[in-house]
Order: structure tokens, then sequence, then C-alpha cells
């Protein structure tokens, strides 16, 4: 009978292990689920959290664009474009910056240089090429020019970015281009789109067009503007793709720096209106009469402006002392505030 007894003790103790086993593995699954669960929601408040920060960026640039009652004309010194306060802007438990890559030209004795610096404020919109509006000499120009490539490479894009909107199916360039059968044959196919550009992401969709040459070119490019630059936002790869002389673009942007030649200085010019543009950048460095004509087919055939109506605004959101953890949302809006395009990632 004790032996028994032993046997059975024996047999419960073991079934207590097995069963507390069981249960300690169960417990620790449901403290990983729980911490999983945990973590998740925590993402998801922090998400939340960043896209009011970044949305309430948003609010203080339209604010801003909207306080600028002077239409007549707009340059990068307005303090929409140019303002501290787009920096670091501290909210909450986190802060968001507001700003775009801008291109600066160093203007020297002896040589030109260009840089791309970051500019605290928002983006005209009309200092860019619109792709819905603009012919292939143009837009060949400032793909040559931004991409560093060969002429006829760049004429071969520009191609196949306007086939893509145009309304026909008919090639641009008897070389040159894409239509609908450069597209049937792909894993996934499809056909030319035959209307104007909605997003500029479409131009992933277009033959030629990858990640990297996407990333290059967006600064440079817009759908949202009726087609006229704005010459003094216009940065020099645009005012090149006009089909201006690169001594007469040097000679615009020194007007706008001023005497000292510099940048955001308190001698900084302005292009009032279209028809002050040649009477002004004479006066203050001397055209000859192919720079002047120039401009004045520029200016003639309405392609130059020297005020703005569509901007974009880029707000990036980031908690305390969490630089990885970031949130951005980017907006195009018109003057009035109207919502255009708007974008969270």
């Amino acid at each position: 009978m004790g032996k028994l007894q032993k046997q059975s003790q024996g047999s419960i103790l073991i079934v207590t292990i097995f069963v507390l086993t069981i249960l300690t593995i169960f417990a620790v699954n449901i403290g990983i689920g729980i911490n999983q669960k945990l973590l998740f929601l925590k993402k998801i408040t922090e998400r939340k959290t960043l896209s009011r920060i970044a949305e309430a960026g948003i609010k203080t640039a339209i604010l801003e664009i909207k306080k600028d009652i002077s239409t007549d004309c707009d340059t990068i010194g307005e303090n929409w474009a140019n303002n501290s306060l787009f920096k670091n802007y501290f909210l909450e438990e986190g802060s968001f910056t507001i700003s775009y890559q801008h291109d600066f030209l160093e203007i020297g004795r002896e040589e030109i240089k260009r840089y791309k610096k970051i500019r605290y404020g928002v983006q005209d919109e009309e200092s860019k090429i619109n792709i819905n509006t603009c012919d292939t000499k143009t837009l060949t120009k400032l793909l040559k020019i931004v991409l560093n490539i060969k002429t006829e490479d760049a004429e071969n894009l520009a191609c196949s970015i306007i086939d893509w909107r145009d309304e026909d199916s008919a090639y641009q360039h008897p070389q040159y281009g894409a239509e609908d059968s450069d597209y049937r044959h792909l894993p996934n196919p499809y056909e030319s789109k035959d209307a104007p550009y909605e997003v500029l992401e479409e131009l992933l969709l277009v033959k030629g067009i990858d990640e990297e040459i996407y990333k290059k070119i967006k600064n440079y490019i817009t759908i949202y503007s009726n087609g006229k630059i704005n010459i003094n936002t216009a940065p020099f790869e645009v005012l090149i793709s006009l089909g201006l002389d690169e001594k007469l673009v040097i000679k615009i942007i020194s007007f706008r720096y001023g005497n000292d030649l510099i940048e955001d200085t308190g001698d900084d010019n302005i292009f009032v209106t279209p028809s002050d543009i040649i009477v002004s950048l004479n006066n203050f460095c001397g055209l000859n009469e192919y720079e002047i004509s120039q401009l004045n087919e520029l200016i003639e055939s309405g392609k130059i402006t020297t005020s703005s109506t569509n901007f974009m605004i880029e707000s990036i959101a980031r908690l305390d002392k969490k630089e990885e953890n970031t949130y951005k949302i980017t907006v195009v809006v018109d003057r009035k505030g109207k919502i255009k395009y708007w974008r969270e990632e």
C-alpha cells in the first residue's frame, strides 16, 4: 500500500509540474502578446500625435501665406518663403519643421558656383516648370541641366513625358518618346494616360523615369500652376530651360541678389511687374540687344510673371528626443488656402 501511495504522489507531482509548465508558457505568451499590443498602441498614439503636429505646421504655413496681401509680386524673401518660425517649432511633445530644397548661386568674379541648401519656408509652385503645359524644347533643356545628361537622352525623356499626357497615340518624335505599345509588353501592362497629369507621382509610370530620376527632377516641376514662371523665385535651372542665355540668367539672379551679390540681404531687388523687367535689369547691369530680344519674347508670349498663386508646404513632425520618429505631410495650396494636393507619409 505504501508503495502505491508513493507512486500516486509521484504521478501527482509530475502532473503538477507539467501543468505549471504549461501555465508558465501560457502566461509568458500572454505577456508577450500584451507587450506587443502595448507597443502597437504606443506607435498608433505616437503616429496620431505626429500627424496632429505636422498638420499644425500646415495650418501655420497657410496662415502665413494668407497674411501676404501684396499679390502684385512675390519673392523668395517673403515671410512664407523664408522664415525662422518654420524651423523646429515646438508643439505638445514634439516639433514641426517646414522646409524645402533651395538652389543657391554664388556669383564670384571669376566663376559661378551652384549649391543646394535648405530654406525654412514654403516653396513657390510658380518657380517650377508645369509638365502639363510646357513644350518638348523647354522640358528637354530642364532635364539636360538637372540630370546632367546628353541632349538626346533628355529629349527622349521629355518626349515620353509629353506622350503620356497628350490626347493622341502618336509619338512626339520619330525616334523618341513612349506610347501604348511601349507599356503593353510590361509584366503588368497598361497604356499611356492620354490626359493631363493629376499628381506628379504619375511620372513613375512613364518610360525611362525611375525613383532616382524622379527625386532629382521633382523640385523643378509642377502641375499646380498656369504655366507662367515667376522670375523673382525661379532657380537657375528653370530660367535656363526657358531658353535664356546663361549670362542673362546670371544677370537676372544678380539683380535679385542686389549690389552685394548675396541672397537674403537688405539690398535685394524685386521685379515688380513683367513690363518692368527689361528696364530694371538694364539699369542694374546693362543688357545687349540679344538679351533684350530674349526677354521680350518671353514677356510677350506670357511665359513670365512676377507673382505666385500656388505653394507647396512640406511639414515634418518629430517627437522630442526621437529623431528617427518622424511624420511628413506634403500639401499644395493656393493663396486662399484651398487644398489642391495632400499626402501623408
